[in-house]
């Protein structure tokens, strides 16, 4: 039998689109809506980061918890931030560059760190769009 009712791959696991974080101008980590959501931010929690063996970062969300280690949460209107500009400077990582901008791609692992999922921050580069100078020659 080709049909495996057991590897059925459910869609509802991969229904959250645009699970970034991106790198502001500012040197704070900003998420998406959606990124948000899938990783249950909220005010006052802390960010857990433990760097990769690549460019690439491993985050627990930590709530109720003073932890000094990781980075706080901050909401700012409607979207959640955590100011990381220090960690990014030592690191030599170009945010503000003008060329391209920084995002990470956040997916959650199958694993936990103290009872809280590990997700998973793939770094990329995008490419910014061009701002049209208004005084250009035709």
């Amino acid at each position: 039998m080709i049909f495996n009712t057991q590897k059925i791959v459910d869609a509802r696991a991969y229904a959250k689109r645009r699970c970034k974080a991106t790198i502001q101008k500012s040197g704070k980590l900003g998420f998406t809506a959606n990124a948000a959501e899938l990783m249950k931010l909220e005010q006052g929690a802390r960010l857990l980061v433990s760097e990769c063996n690549n460019s690439d970062l491993a985050v627990v969300v930590l709530k109720g918890t003073q932890d000094e280690r990781g980075f706080k949460v901050r909401k700012s209107a409607t979207y959640f931030t955590v100011d990381m500009k220090a960690f990014f400077d030592q690191r030599g990582i170009d945010y503000r560059n003008a060329e391209y901008s920084v995002a990470y791609d956040i997916v959650m692992l199958d694993e936990t760190f103290e009872g809280q999922p590990v997700f998973k921050l793939t770094r990329r580069l995008i490419k910014r769009r061009g701002k049209q100078e208004e005084d250009s020659p035709l």
